[in-house]
């Protein structure tokens, strides 16, 4: 009896330090900091491309960053309100507003980082501002306009777009004549308003409109869609309508972006002839 009980305790230990050299030998799931900081890690920019911020509520990188990222010459990076307010914007080459609210985009970077994000341009880098981004730096004071109209519910609509000479000089010839581009909401400019501020370059015209929910007809054609200006030592292009929701004019921003980078000294030697 005794033999048989010495016999199984020999037995249960035998299992016991298999079972325990197969735990040992199995790779560790990382941790959920571990990963955290592999994901941080993976989002900082390679080396030789230009670094663009784009501002995003989700922290996502979404359809602009794709667009931008294929191009070849850019790697973006989310950035939230809080990160500008905290001056993440240092060692970036761009920053990047997309659609959404310019006072709500203003209101989560806070006042510091408003102020953060214009002296960021104003030190010699580039802004490019779609629809809500093309409402902020007028609200904010570094872009000479306004809107014609305080009502600017105008609705949603594939509008009749025209570049300008100068426009065309950004984007190519290819683009001549009339567009069609997506339209939904941004700003109605009115530009130029301050003789004492650099004056705003149009780049493209609207030639058709869209004017629901009882905002004002007949403001919007031949009236801005795309414009550039100065701010300090750099440079700003903001688009009302969203030429990212387009297959083929999709290409405006990394387009935007190779223009400020060129006329900034930003563009490495090896991308110049692309």
């Amino acid at each position: 009896m005794r033999s048989r009980i010495f016999s199984f305790a020999i037995f249960s230990f035998i299992i016991f330090t298999a079972a325990a050299c197969l735990r040992a030998s199995e790779p560790v799931a990382p941790s959920e900091s571990s990963a955290a900081i592999q994901e941080a890690a993976a989002e900082i920019p390679a080396s030789g491309k230009l670094k663009v911020a784009i501002y995003s509520l989700s922290m996502q990188k979404k359809r602009i960053a794709r667009i931008l990222e294929e191009d070849g010459a850019f790697e973006c990076t989310p950035v939230s309100g809080e990160d500008i307010k905290n001056g993440i914007l240092e060692g970036f080459d761009f920053v990047l507003l997309p659609g959404g609210s310019g006072r709500g985009q203003a209101r989560s970077m806070q006042p510091e980082g408003v102020a953060n994000l214009k002296k960021f341009v104003h030190d010699g880098n580039g802004y490019l501002g779609i629809c809500a981004g093309a409402y902020f730096p007028m609200q904010q004071g570094f872009l000479n306009g306004n809107t014609k109209s305080p009502k600017w519910l105008r609705g949603e609509e594939q509008l009749d777009l025209e570049l300008t000479e100068e426009g065309l000089e950004v984007f190519g010839e290819e683009f001549r004549g009339i567009q069609k581009v997506r339209y939904a909401n941004g700003p109605v400019f009115d530009i130029n308003i301050d003789p004492n501020m650099p004056q705003v370059e149009v780049l493209a015209w609207f030639r058709s409109e869209t004017a629901k929910n009882g905002t004002p007809a007949g403001i919007q054609v031949n009236s801005p869609a795309m414009v550039r200006t100065t701010y300090g030592k750099g440079m700003l292009i903001t688009f009302s309508p969203h030429p990212e929701s387009s297959d083929t004019l999709c290409v405006f921003l990394p387009k935007a972006l190779r223009y400020m980078a060129k006329q900034l000294g930003k563009m490495p030697d090896n991308e110049e002839k692309k």
